[in-house]
């Protein structure tokens, strides 16, 4: 069963995200009347339906999950074709303020929904209340700009995600929404021109979902770890999808008008914005008990090794600490989907 969206005006001119909610755990849950929020950002072609399992099993662990559908997807409001046009050929400087307008929507939506739902802050001993930003997959970009834009909300506003922010997640983590350059072998069939167009997006729902066989991670060396074979113990995470659910997560060609113009061009953004929100120091100020974590599962496609060894070395370069880091046995950049429980479990790890 697919999930009613709800909607959430996050601005004067009427701009409206949609949203998937598991509601207020029961007061037997484990955080009992202070549970923890999790706001997730979906990625591109998925919608936010795409957490709903993850959602089922939210309640029974003390957290409210809020999945939050991105503009251009189905319930938000659309994006003006202007706006979408200056990615492509306007300058660096309109590249940046559509990433931070996207940003500020985020922010303003997770502020509104904290005030408007009585969100519980964080407790005396940090246990339970607050909440966290969740990106997984393109949607690592949209938490990263939310939580570096927030300073554009009122000082009230400002004041309240200060004192509930508890963690950012990067869940699978492409190194297209951290601006960092991808690997020299990798390849996508999103941007394979060889494919015909029609037949890109089933092509590349089915392979993404994949299980694939990897090398040494220990080597951070990408010719190591790059996906030998898809897995065949495990099959691809669509096919754990009916019809239904495979029509409300996949948005096909519907959205690529802003959404692969957004990450062709747009790499020096993405990875200021991630600089950003990872290390500096005012934004870390800010936020004094966020944590940033970043999760991968050891059977995903490539992408996301690439941005975990990049930001591996970052960190290092940084005096270590900035991010925290976990490798998830078992997998993939679905795991959200079929192994909700154990992911849920790692999550709640990042807030601890």
């Amino acid at each position: 069963m697919v999930q009613t969206l709800q909607t959430l005006s996050v601005e004067d001119n009427g701009v409206q995200l949609a949203y998937v909610d598991s509601g207020i755990p029961s007061p037997d849950s484990p955080f009992g009347s202070d549970y923890i929020t999790l706001f997730a950002i979906h990625g591109f072609v998925f919608s936010a339906h795409v957490f709903e399992k993850l959602a089922t099993v939210a309640k029974s662990s003390g957290v409210r999950l809020v999945a939050i559908m991105r503009r251009d997807y189905p319930g938000s409001t659309p994006i003006p074709p202007a706006d979408v046009e200056s990615i492509s050929t306007g300058t660096d400087d309109d590249r940046a303020a559509y990433l931070r307008a996207r940003g500020i929507e985020i922010a303003a939506f997770v502020d509104k929904f904290v005030e408007t739902h009585n969100v519980p802050p964080p407790t005396a001993s940090g246990k339970g209340g607050g909440f966290a930003i969740l990106g997984w997959s393109m949607g690592s970009a949209f938490a990263n700009a939310a939580v570096v834009n927030a300073d554009a909300l009122n000082e009230a506003a400002q004041a309240r995600f200060s004192r509930y922010m508890r963690s950012l997640i990067y869940l699978d983590a492409p190194y297209v929404a951290l601006g960092i350059p991808k690997a020299e072998k990798f390849w996508t069939p999103i941007l394979d021109e060889s494919i015909p167009l029609h037949l890109r997006v089933p092509f590349f729902a089915n392979w993404i979902t994949s299980y694939f066989a990897h090398g040494d991670f220990s080597t951070r060396d990408p010719d190591v770890v790059e996906y030998i074979v898809p897995s065949p113990t495990r099959v691809p995470s669509i096919y754990h999808m009916n019809d239904a659910q495979r029509e409300a997560i996949v948005c096909g060609e519907s959205t690529w008008t802003s959404e692969v113009p957004f990450m062709v061009f747009c790499e020096p953004q993405f990875y200021a914005t991630y600089q950003r929100a990872a290390f500096d120091e005012a934004v870390r100020d800010r936020f004094p008990n966020m944590k940033v974590w970043a999760l991968v599962g050891d059977c995903g496609a490539s992408f996301a090794f690439t941005a975990l060894f990049k930001m591996q070395e970052e960190d290092e370069a940084c005096g270590g600490g900035n991010i925290n880091f976990r490798i998830i046995k078992g997998g993939n950049h679905f795991m959200h989907w079929d192994d909700p429980e154990d992911t849920l479990k790692v999550i709640l790890d990042t807030m601890a």
